[in-house]
């Protein structure tokens, strides 16, 4: 009797061991469940039945830089699996003739980059269908349809839209539907709208026995992805890479690239800030992997702000520190996904969801769909609809209303967690171009940025999300960055003489170029003429690196400096007008001793200093505007007339 007394405690002590010892289970937030998974409990899912896809394969391909026409790409995506095709979104990167030989049915978003180029991800696909030899059946079976994205500040404004939409013509496709134009510079999103009006009845047209399905007015989303909350001890670097994750998007890609460099210096520039301010930044990269060349371009990704983060998830009823993974709807692991996890609500709220920009139409007819009171909802869906784009613009757009002054304007509203951070925009990072030699400063790089702000609906005045995030966490903090390869480059000869036009932060790469100068003067170089074309308000209130360029000036780093100041005077003076004055001595660089022309700035600047240019060659070898045109368009063609604008 006594050994089994004994053997009994023994088991009662090893079933309290257990108890005590056993690794606790995470448990997810209350308010956040809704929708998400359990660990080991797969959500029931309904399969998706040939039947709801009745009309087959539909491709979309998008060429993006910055992500937009990957979002419209994903708009029509949603768009058209209402309408029964079975969509598949394809990044140009991956483009493969065969494979593209073989769709049916293509629509293709295309934003056109820099002078006229593909996007960095179109560029193989741009390469081949604008070869010489032209296979003119190989896509004949391929039906198409194209929407560009541009701005009409640029002189080729939607060019890709165009030489996609021809070429693919050339190599047998057909044209189903017309080509749309969207212009960055105002109406893309309505462009956008009213040129897919038509497009489904007319896709659907090229399908045997399809209907075109009009739909309720509330509109049906899918969201791939559903969430798994783990423990807080998973969040590690090793985890978050260890299942082999990929960002699913442009913007997802960049998340997963990022290094962690660290700042060293942030100053003021301008002698006044009364009219604004313009900061330089210096980033410590010893110690890392990240390498640069000089004037590369450099990704910033910033945060949201603390408190917008707080309040966002106090309204949405979200518990900030939860922790989670991506999971599959049926309960499997994701490998393309929006942005690195195991990361906590808080991170992912403040690193990877657009919370301050405009919402878009599409964005608000799905957070419609959550709207809990009905006249909210119909508010919300009118507000969306074609008949009232006026008022969509004042309430958005003009207010300066960011994504949660809408929720808290509908307060029925309510979004689970694992669809919101799908819904929302990714938070985008930001390029500038960078302000320092890569042959000076091998383990720094500068960067030269304006704080951009807007007056809101409510009084405040907000700066933009990237420079009001440098300039929250500086100085004795890190930022995440990433690195582009830049178009502008000093010419392969030393001796080759050059002429810069940068005003305001367009300085940055001229900047840069003169500290690469005067570091190959120093070690042996002889230097070609450097012509420098620089602009601001006044000389004491916003002439930004005066000491810099004066110095380079005097050790003929710098041949000439020729400063326009728009407010020193009663009439107003810019480059452009600087430029125009020294035509001749522009020619003799450009025509005579084969010299570079750069330009950087605002879309404004760089369309009037292009006109000039124009006038140059036109005063100079006395021929019409259209062998100007030519000439300049060699000049772009060979490397020689280089520019970077911004809106």
């Amino acid at each position: 009797m006594l050994p089994l007394i004994f053997l009994g405690f023994a088991l009662l002590g090893l079933v309290i061991y257990g108890i005590m010892t056993r690794r606790p289970q995470p448990t997810a937030p209350k308010r956040v469940l809704a929708v998400a998974t359990n660990k080991g409990a797969p959500p029931k899912v309904e399969k998706v039945v040939e039947e709801n896809l009745p009309n087959g394969d539909l491709y979309i391909y998008f060429g993006s830089q910055t992500g937009t026409a990957e979002g419209y790409a994903r708009t029509l995506a949603k768009e058209g699996k209402t309408q029964g095709f079975n969509v598949k979104v394809v990044d140009m990167d991956d483009f493969n003739e065969d494979k593209f030989a073989t769709h049916k049915l293509v629509i293709l978003t295309i934003a056109t980059y820099g002078e006229g180029e593909p996007t960095d991800n179109a560029k193989q696909m741009y390469k081949f269908l604008t070869q010489k030899d032209v296979d003119e059946s190989k896509f004949a079976q391929v039906k198409f349809t194209v929407f560009g994205l541009g701005n009409r500040q640029y002189e080729h404004y939607n060019m890709m839209a165009k030489r996609f939409d021809e070429c693919l013509e050339k190599w047998g496709a057909t044209r189903m539907f017309n080509k749309g134009e969207g212009d960055d510079d105002g109406t893309l999103e309505d462009d956008f709208s009213k040129w897919k009006e038509e497009l489904w009845p007319t896709v659907l047209s090229y399908v045997s026995n399809a209907v075109f399905r009009k739909g309720s007015e509330i509109p049906v989303v899918e969201y791939p992805l559903a969430v798994e909350f783990v423990n807080k001890s998973e969040i590690t670097v090793e985890a978050a890479v260890a299942e082999g994750q990929v960002g699913d998007d442009i913007n997802a890609k960049t998340y997963f690239s990022a290094v962690e460099v660290d700042i060293d210096v942030l100053r003021e520039v301008r002698q006044s800030t009364a009219t604004g301010s313009t900061r330089h930044l210096e980033l410590n990269i010893s110690g890392t992997s990240f390498a640069y060349q000089t004037a590369d371009d450099l990704l910033i990704h910033p945060d949201n702000p603390a408190d917008i983060v707080a309040k966002t998830a106090q309204r949405l009823g979200y518990e900030l520190e939860a922790v989670f993974k991506w999971r599959k709807k049926d309960g499997s692991p994701a490998k393309t996904i929006p942005f690195p996890v195991p990361c906590s609500i808080r991170t992912a709220l403040t690193r990877y969801c657009d919370l301050l920009a405009a919402p878009k139409k599409a964005l608000v007819r799905e957070i419609a769909t959550f709207a809990k009171d009905s006249d909210e909802q119909k508010r919300l869906l009118r507000l969306t609809s074609k008949e009232s784009e006026a008022e969509f613009q004042e309430y958005i757009n003009e207010s300066g209303r960011d994504l949660l002054d809408v929720l808290n304007d509908y307060p029925s509203v309510e979004i689970p967690l694992e669809i919101f951070i799908q819904m929302a925009p990714r938070l985008k990072g930001r390029y500038y171009t960078i302000s320092s030699s890569s042959l000076v400063h091998p383990s720094s790089i500068h960067v030269t940025f304006s704080i951009a702000n807007h007056k809101r609906f409510d009084g405040c005045v907000r700066n933009g999300a990237c420079s009001d995030h440098i300039c929250r966490v500086a100085p004795h903090s890190c930022l995440r960055v990433g690195l582009r390869e830049s178009t502008f480059r000093l010419p392969p000869q030393d001796s080759t003489p050059v002429i810069m036009v940068g005003p305001g932060t367009g300085i940055a790469p001229f900047r840069a170029f003169l500290q690469q100068r005067r570091y190959l003067k120093e070690h042996g170089s002889t230097l070609g003429r450097a012509i420098l074309y620089f602009g601001c308000r006044r000389k004491d209130e916003d002439y930004i690196y005066r000491d810099e360029l004066e110095s380079y000036l005097n050790d003929a780093t710098l041949t000439e400096l020729h400063v326009a100041f728009s407010r020193q005077q009663s009439e107003k003076v810019y480059v452009q007008h600087q430029l125009e004055e020294n035509w001749q001595s522009t020619w003799d660089v450009l025509d005579k001793q084969g010299g570079y022309f750069y330009v950087c700035g605002g879309t404004s600047m760089g369309r009037d200093v292009h006109a000039v240019l124009e006038g140059v060659v036109m005063k100079a070898k006395g021929v019409p505007q259209g062998e100007a045109h030519s000439y300049i368009k060699k000049l772009q063609d060979t490397g020689r007339y280089v520019q970077e604008l911004w809106g």
